[in-house]
């Protein structure tokens, strides 16, 4: 499947509809600055550049990938800044590329999750932290290095991964349930699954 290309507001701060500042806010046909909820993208998560391994397993995998470019008029061009695709292709591409995805950072994010997750399978643990080391580090021409990932941080690129992985979160949104009440239905099992991590309990499949 090919992938189609959306074009990042990049000058913008908020969405034109919600108000809210979104991670990503893409151009509307309009030329309205809209956040990945307004376009009805919300159950899409947004991967910066940064691993072409990663990035060339996420569009093979992924049913709808979406590449997000953004206009550099120094150069003329549009320059891609990442994928938009489903989160559990990107942790199921980000296993996949745990050889070959050299991602300066990864190496630290996988302790911090070890430390506070020790139920969390090594490699489970170590996708997870090349998804998150891709995502911290800054993006174009600035991309430096990993910006610091902390506890917090760390705890809620977990509970998003238990959340898209473990769970039947993504089913339930994409038939139609609302998300703050697919949310409720798989709470138990996202905090279950929490919480033998947190005790060092690997758990097995329901």
């Amino acid at each position: 499947m090919g992938v189609r290309h959306a074009k990042e507001a990049s000058h913008a701060l908020e969405c034109a509809k919600c108000r809210s500042a979104g991670d990503v806010l893409l151009e509307s046909r309009g030329s309205e600055a809209l956040c990945l909820d307004c376009l009805e993208l919300g159950h899409l998560q947004f991967l910066p550049a940064g691993s072409a391994p990663l990035t060339r397993r996420v569009v093979k995998a992924s049913a709808e990938p979406i590449g997000v470019m953004r206009w550099n008029p120094r150069w003329s061009r549009f320059e891609r800044q990442g994928i938009l695709a489903e989160p559990a292709v990107i942790e199921a591409a980000a296993r996949a590329s745990l050889v070959d995805a050299d991602v300066r950072g990864r190496d630290e994010v996988t302790a911090q999750i070890r430390e506070q997750f020790p139920g969390c399978p090594v490699e489970r643990a170590e996708a997870i932290a090349l998804h998150t080391a891709v995502r911290f580090r800054g993006r174009g021409r600035w991309r430096r290095g990993l910006r610091e990932v902390g506890p917090e941080e760390v705890r809620q690129a977990v509970e998003e991964s238990v959340l898209h992985v473990d769970t039947d979160y993504d089913e339930l949104v994409r038939s139609g349930v609302d998300r703050a009440a697919a949310l409720a239905q798989v709470s138990g099992r996202l905090g279950n699954v929490l919480s033998a991590w947190r005790g060092g309990v690997t758990m097995l499949d329901p």
